[in-house]
């Protein structure tokens, strides 16, 4: 009994342990089942298609997004193959891929998927190997890139642009990064450009380091620069110079910036242009250049001392002519006194010529600057006039002004100014024959607005001709070119003459230098054909311009035309005039001046003691700078003539040591020189002259300038002739 109870029992206890292990199982399988439901809703509900695959390529699973995506029903996709959707794919193929997954248990393909309906798109296959039940499959998860392939191809494209865009650039590009805090450079771009320059490839130069600056000092300079780069300075247009890979040099420019990305991590942009061919230019530019300014101050150095050569015979020819004439070597027979006009004239006429030649090397060299001033141009016109009246006498012109009275003063160079007028007068009277006329009219109007002359056509030119032998300003305008008249004001000058006129072929060679217009007259009418170039150069230089309205046998009409500024205040014109003096004032004086004369010409040192004697000054005559240093601190002159070019020491020099020894500080000096250049006057007057005087020196007009000069150191001593 006791066994068969504790069987019983043994039994019993089994029974619930079998109940409760069913129990659990059954809880275990509905909750597998749930989560295995809850599974499949999750992966009928992913995003992407989810398939299980058979060994033979068939579908055993396909979720809710497959059919979907696909366009067929769950239903179909079962009988279906994964080569029967995969375009790329074919049955024999199928085999080789399980095999591959199977041994890689997971893999990644990409494949187009061909739907129900519409075009195949590109698809992404991630595939894992899975064993389940007993069976073999391989789960595919497949995702749509349709999206990502367009944008891989937008940015294919774009990288496609960027490469183009670097090969053909002018300038080398590159970009580098400095690794951490290393002294060197990882380069990432580095375009053709940069390679033809210096030779080496990408990874060649990430190799080389510092290699294209073989200087140390190039290295140091460059780690500076990284250094201010960091710190926001960038590189503009710096000039570097780099070493081929071949050991050629070269000279770059380089603009270069640092740039920082999200991380703080910096790059370096740099453009590099190859200028060795603009700096070899700019090198044999500056070397012409200094020929250039070699070969100017050479012909300056030629022109002055051929200045000085022509003018030191001419200044004692004039010289001895105007103290001959003055009886300052005795009385002269009548008869002499012709001869001696002739050799005046002609030496004035070759003083003239030189000067001409000088003016037009100057003007063309750009070394003349105007020297503007308030000037009253009907004196200007007066002056200019007085030069030529004698010429017009013997010819019996006929001579019209035509200057209103109530002009008012304007500002320009009065000498050039003069020196125009003198020009185009002195030709009316030498191409006008006698008992011709010469008429000379000043106007201020309005300026052209275009800034050069309007062209007359047709009748209006006829006209004009037609008028020529007495047209006026007011004719002029009345034929419309005050329908050309700006808003400036702009002196107009009028030079009309009754001569012979110019032919039309000539016109083109009127103002060029060292041309007459026909060469067949220069036997009859002398000259350079200086003059009007120096007309058209001076005019220019003031901004204005030169008309030439001409007939043969008719007459020529010169018209100049300066803008001009009005000034306010007019000058004292009974002043001016009355401030030339004839120099023939005669005062006595108890004791007469002495003064020294530094001169190296032996004819001129005659010349100037001699006039300067007859006319009551005592002289000393030194020939070179030490002796006239030396008798000016034996015995102080009351003024000093010195000449500039003198044999072993200058004048420049002498009046130098002269203004440092103090009793001769406030001794009057008036410098003497055949020079006439740009700035030799600037040069005297900084070296101690009081005056500067050009040779030839006309005798009155030095005893003019010293007797101004001694009256002004002395008021109270009466002046002396």
């Amino acid at each position: 009994m006791l066994g068969t109870y504790q069987e019983i029992t043994a039994r019993v206890q089994a029974q619930q342990e079998l109940q409760q292990l069913n129990e659990e199982l059954e809880a275990k399988v509905e909750e597998r089942t749930k989560a295995l439901n809850m599974t499949q809703a999750a992966v009928n509900f992913a995003a992407d298609t989810v398939f299980l695959i058979r060994p033979d390529g068939q579908f055993h699973y396909v979720n809710d997004t497959a059919c979907a995506q696909l366009g067929y029903s769950r239903e179909e996709l079962l009988t279906m193959s994964v080569y029967d959707l995969d375009t790329n794919l074919t049955a024999d193929d199928w085999p080789q891929i399980w095999e591959k997954v199977k041994l890689k248990s997971t893999m990644t393909l990409e494949a187009m998927m061909q739907p129900k309906t519409g075009n195949a798109y590109p698809v992404e296959f991630n595939t894992r190997y899975l064993e389940m039940d007993g069976e073999a499959y391989n789960v595919a998860f497949v995702r749509d890139i349709t999206e990502r392939k367009l944008a891989d191809a937008t940015i294919r494209r774009q990288n496609t642009f960027r490469k183009k865009i670097l090969e053909n650039m002018a300038e080398g590009l590159f970009v580098c990064h400095q690794i951490s805090d290393a002294p060197f450079i990882h380069f990432t771009v580095w375009n053709q450009q940069m390679q033809a320059l210096t030779g080496y490839t990408l990874a060649e130069i990430n190799q080389l380091g510092f290699g294209l600056h073989p200087n140390p000092d190039d290295q140091v300079r460059a780690m500076t620069r990284l250094k201010q780069m960091h710190q926001g300075i960038n590189i503009i247009g710096e000039e570097w110079d780099i070493q081929r890979k071949d050991g050629n040099r070269r000279t770059i420019a380089l603009a270069a910036s640092v740039l920082f990305d999200s991380d703080g991590q910096s790059s370096l942009l740099a453009l590099v242009q190859d200028i060795t061919e603009r700096k070899q230019a700019e090198v044999e530019l500056q070397r012409t250049n200094e020929e250039l300014v070699r070969a100017t101050h050479l012909k300056d150095e030629f022109l002055a001392n051929m200045s000085h050569e022509l003018r030191t015979p001419l200044n004692a020819i004039l010289g001895m002519t105007e103290g001959l004439q003055d009886n300052v070597f005795g009385q002269l027979h009548f008869r002499q006194l012709q001869p001696l006009k002739i050799i005046e004239s002609s030496a004035t006429h070759l003083l003239e010529l030189i000067n001409d030649i000088l003016d037009v090397a100057t003007i063309e060299s750009g070394q003349i600057t105007l020297e503007l001033s308030p000037a009253s141009i009907s004196i200007i016109c007066q002056s200019s006039l007085a030069f030529i009246k004698q010429q017009a006498y013997k010819k019996c012109l006929q001579i019209e002004v035509k200057i209103p009275p109530d002009l008012p003063t304007v500002s320009l160079d009065e000498r050039r100014v003069r020196q125009v007028l003198i020009n185009l007068l002195s030709n009316a009277v030498k191409f006008t024959p006698p008992g011709g006329k010469i008429t000379l009219e000043v106007d201020l109007r309005r300026q052209y607005r275009n800034s050069h002359p309007p062209a007359v056509e047709g009748n209006k030119q006829e006209a004009l001709l037609q008028s020529l032998s007495r047209p006026t300003l007011q004719e002029i305008d009345s034929l419309g070119l005050d329908d050309c008249l700006g808003e400036k004001d702009h002196l107009i000058i009028a030079v009309r003459d009754t001569g012979i006129g110019i032919a039309p072929e000539h016109m083109q060679f009127l103002f060029q230098p060292f041309v007459q217009v026909d060469s067949s007259l220069n036997r009859k009418y002398e000259g350079t054909g200086l003059g009007l170039s120096l007309v058209k150069r001076i005019v220019e230089l003031h901004g204005g311009y030169v008309d030439v309205v001409s007939e043969v046998a008719m007459g020529s009409c010169f018209t100049v035309t300066l803008p001009c500024v009005v000034e306010i205040s007019s000058l004292d014109q009974q002043t001016t005039l009355n401030s030339v003096d004839s120099g023939d004032r005669w005062i006595s004086q108890t004791k007469s001046p002495l003064i020294l004369l530094a001169e190296d010409n032996e004819a001129n040192s005659i010349t100037i003691s001699s006039y300067l004697q007859s006319k009551g000054y005592r002289i000393k005559v030194a020939t070179n700078g030490y002796q006239a240093l030396e008798l000016a601190q034996s015995e102080p002159p009351d003024l000093i003539l010195m000449d500039i070019q003198m044999p072993e020491m200058d004048g420049l020099a002498t009046m130098q040591l002269i203004r440092k020894d103090s009793r001769l500080a406030d001794v009057p000096i008036i410098a003497l020189t055949a020079f006439t250049m740009e700035g030799d006057r600037e040069r005297c007057c900084e070296a101690g002259a009081n005056e500067y005087i050009s040779k030839p020196v006309q005798p009155k007009k030095l005893v003019n300038a010293i007797q101004s000069l001694l009256d002004f150191v002395d008021h109270s001593a009466p002046s002396f002739p």
